[in-house]
């Protein structure tokens, strides 16, 4: 892999994981007590995909 490929992938993942914790939080948002869920919980049930992609990143480097 060269540096090249190397900084495509890099970038490639980073708007990949931007764009899913965008959205998440766009959906709860725009509907911010639905089923009494607040705000904050958006945040909790998103740590996951914070916690594995970067992880598996990792272990894929």
């Amino acid at each position: 892999m060269n540096k090249r490929t190397f900084r495509r992938n890099v970038l490639s993942m980073i708007c990949v994981y931007v764009i899913a914790l965008v959205v998440g939080i766009t959906f709860r948002l725009r509907n911010p007590l639905v089923h009494g869920v607040s705000v904050y919980d958006t945040f909790k049930d998103l740590l996951p995909l914070i916690i594995a992609i970067p992880a598996a990143w990792l272990g894929y480097c």
